[in-house]
């Protein structure tokens, strides 16, 4: 774990090396912009124990794309019929989402998620 952060502490480093922060130009007044890659480097170095955290939990993804995946349903949905009626209906879409997602997470069905809803018998979070 400690010979991956460092591998990341050295490519942050020759990073920061091939983009120097630019120097102030005399009489101009303000901060001096970065640019894209000199930010991106900073913001990997400021957050780097987010960054790594999958080094050190292994219950932490190396990516968020289930994070997207689970939003991309929501996104089409708006995209497709342009809104929702109300604003009900949307909490109501996003509940029974995040439920049938969690369920699916859990190694059950959408169906059977909604079943043991309808039924009373839906206990999220135990075994």
């Amino acid at each position: 774990m400690e010979c991956l952060k460092h591998n990341y502490d050295v490519i942050l480093q020759k990073g920061a090396e091939q983009n120097p922060i630019p120097q102030k130009e005399q009489g101009k007044r303000g901060r001096v912009k970065r640019g894209k890659i000199r930010t991106l480097i900073d913001r990997l170095q400021k957050y780097k124990a987010e960054v790594c955290r999958f080094t050190e939990n292994p219950l932490v993804p190396f990516t968020n794309n289930q994070a997207e995946r689970d939003l991309r349903m929501v996104k089409m949905k708006s995209k497709v019929i342009g809104t929702f009626r109300s604003e009900q209906g949307a909490k109501d879409f996003l509940i029974l989402k995040s439920l049938t997602s969690t369920a699916a997470k859990a190694g059950s069905t959408a169906f059977q998620a909604l079943l043991s809803l309808f039924q009373g018998q839906f206990v999220l979070g135990t075994e």
